[in-house]
């Protein structure tokens, strides 16, 4: 794409269109164009009335095309591989430079740049081909070339500094797509779990993080270095649903310090260069999950998901990425016995951890971090309940943090109570009444004593019914 000369530029600069050197970056680059974005948004200032905050490609320009234009690679040179090897921006900013132009003193040199957007609002095959141009405007491409190669240094030693997020905080990072090219894009600073908040069986957590800290050592960096070792660590979580495994990996990050980058491989855009490209890409000190490994394909190693990924891609992509040093990487599961062998052989996957259902004394020890001022035999008594419950939920810590926050602002006493009430709102269970399908039923125990209520009308929405119910809404019918 060919950069045109505004005459208000040349009357600025003083010099004539054909000795001025333009460096044109449009949002199709997403790590480029948001560096530059985000360093004039920084660093520039906005132009007075007298110059247009808005130039339209298809006015009737007269200034020529330059002969000088540039792109960023020949400006950055080989500083442009750090530029291209990170996360774009855009989530450091707090303002945008916007459409319309710009002005930044650069090493004293005058430097003006105009921001558009072209393109349509439907292109021919109906999607939106619209996006953005920045057009950088200098009296030379040396003074470009100088400008580029500040805004590459500035951007890495941002993308440096903000890698290491607060105490007790992570920077989370998701993948998304700018056009065809996959991007990971933060989601800024999270709050993290603490290490003590997670019910793990004993010494489970502490081995999980003990390894990944002697990891980072550099005295296992140098034992790798010297064996010829790839420098990697790969780990396996696999377990049912809500028994702790991303509770895990939000503890482990914050407490280490690292950028917890969740990949989805659900995504229909997701083929095996693009993979490639994410895996890559990642930002530092990343700690790369991929959740749910088993979803994506089958016993005969086919995708029941229309994604372009292959398997034989995915294996590929992941001895590519254990080449890469200092990288560490999670997989879950919730269902070991559906993944290939290939997948978590020895290599790919350096350890696995089960996180199998929590037992009366997790449950015992979940219940003390909400309440620490309670008795031992309410503690003991919470924990014997739970294990009573015909609900398969009732064995899920997911499921009791859920009671925990249902019963918030209520003490100890009152959240044991309360129990009961909780699961047959948010769990209510499916039975047959004299053969009679389709009428369900509340059901709970309480003292060994079956009861429950018979719903009217039943919708799918949360959980299995449509709303939260009570027993004071459904008080007839009650069954012996």
């Amino acid at each position: 794409m060919k950069a045109t000369v505004p005459e208000w530029v040349c009357a600025r600069l003083g010099v004539p269109v054909e000795e001025i050197a333009c460096l044109q970056v449009d949002s199709t680059s997403c790590r480029n164009y948001y560096a530059f974005i985000s360093y004039f948004s920084h660093r520039g200032v906005n132009l007075d009335e007298g110059a247009p905050r808005l130039v339209d490609e298809n006015r009737p320009i007269d200034a020529p095309v330059t002969e000088k234009s540039l792109n960023v690679r020949e400006c950055t040179g080989e500083l442009s591989r750090l530029l291209l090897s990170g996360s774009p921006c855009r989530e450091y900013a707090n303002v945008y430079f916007g459409i319309g132009s710009s002005y930044l003193r650069h090493e004293d040199q005058d430097i003006y740049a105009v921001h558009t957007q072209r393109g349509e609002p439907v292109g021919l095959n109906g999607n939106p081909s619209v996006f953005r141009v920045l057009d950088v405007y200098g009296k030379s491409a040396e003074i470009l070339r100088n400008l580029a190669n500040s805004v590459v240094r500035w951007e890495y030693a941002r993308r440096r500094d903000l890698s290491t997020a607060g105490k007790g905080k992570y920077y989370l990072y998701v993948l998304r797509f700018c056009g065809d090219t996959p991007e990971w894009v933060s989601q800024g600073e999270k709050l993290s779990r603490s290490l003590d908040s997670v019910i793990l069986p004993e010494m489970m957590l502490q081995r999980i993080v003990e390894d990944v800290r002697e990891f980072s050592n550099q005295d296992t960096r140098d034992w790798y270095a010297h064996h010829g070792l790839p420098y990697r660590r790969s780990f396996l979580f696999h377990g049912k649903p809500g028994t702790g495994k991303t509770s895990t990996i939000r503890a482990l990050a914050g407490a280490l310090s690292l950028s917890a980058c969740f990949l989805s491989l659900g995504d229909s855009r997701i083929g095996n260069p693009e993979l490639q490209s994410a895996l890559a890409d990642l930002p530092p000190n990343a700690l790369l999950v991929i959740e749910d490994i088993d979803a994506l394909f089958n016993e005969d190693r086919k995708s029941d998901n229309p994604s372009p990924l292959t398997f034989s891609g995915l294996l590929n992509a992941l001895d590519g990425l254990i080449s890469e040093d200092g990288v560490i990487s999670i997989m879950t599961t919730n269902h070991l016995e559906k993944l290939d062998p290939a997948l978590i052989r020895a290599g790919r996957v350096d350890r696995k951890f089960e996180f199998a259902s929590p037992t009366k004394e997790m449950v015992a020890k979940f219940f003390r971090s909400f309440y620490p001022q309670a008795a031992d035999a309410k503690v003991e008594e919470f924990a014997e309940l739970v294990f009573k419950r015909p609900e398969p939920e009732a064995r899920s810590l997911a499921a009791l943090q859920e009671h925990f926050i249902y019963t918030r602002g209520k003490n100890a006493e009152q959240c044991v109570a309360m129990l009961d009430q909780f699961f047959v709102e948010f769990y209510p269970m499916l039975v047959r009444i004299n053969n009679i399908e389709k009428k369900p039923m509340l059901m709970s125990r309480s003292g060994g004593r079956l009861f429950g209520s018979v719903i009217p009308e039943w919708r799918p929405g949360r959980g299995e019914f449509g709303r939260r119910h009570s027993l004071d809404e459904y008080d007839g019918y009650l069954t012996p």
